[in-house]
Order: structure tokens, then sequence, then C-alpha cells
């Protein structure tokens, strides 16, 4: 993603994401958290993109969509680098699974 498009990208995710919780597509609103949560990473919101990417994992996890579930710990890891070490302590319900 390129410099100065995170406000767009936002626009156009965050109506993406609303039009698929009314429908009860939580397919494509796991996938759309995720895409905010990386959006806001890529800018300065670094808390709203973990809040984002929680709430993805959550929605992969319910679905056991593990290879989306995997990503998204992937880039909840980058959000926290700027800090220090990579934390597991926001992974829903505990470690990540392992199958």
């Amino acid at each position: 993603m390129h410099r100065g498009e995170h406000r767009a990208a936002r626009g156009h995710a965050t109506p993406s994401r609303d039009l698929a919780r009314r429908l009860g597509d939580k397919g494509s609103e796991e996938k759309t958290l995720s895409l905010l949560g990386q959006v806001h990473g890529s800018g300065t919101r670094h808390q709203r993109a973990v809040q984002r990417l929680v709430q993805a994992m959550e929605l992969f996890r319910s679905l056991d969509h593990q290879a989306g579930e995997s990503l998204t710990l992937g880039h909840l890891d980058v959000q926290h680098l700027p800090f220090g070490q990579p934390q597991r302590d926001h992974v829903p319900s505990g470690e990540a699974r392992v199958s």
C-alpha cells in the first residue's frame, strides 16, 4: 500500500465491512476487518489496527479458517514490532492453535 492512500482504503473498506455485517456474511466481514487492521497499522493508528485484527481473528477462529487466523496473527505481531517483542496476549482465548 502506498503512503497517502490510507484514508481512501478505509473509505472503501469500512462500508464493505458494514455491508457484510448487515448481510450476515462473516467470511467477507473477517477479510475486511483484517484489511482494515492492516490499513490502520500502515498509518499511525496502531491501537485501532490491533482492535480490528483481533476482531478478524475471532471471526476467522469462529469459522475455523486457520489460514486467515494465521495470517492475521502475523499482522498482529507486526503491530507490536515498533514497541518491542511481538506479543501473543492479544490472541483470543490464549495461544494460537496448532494443528
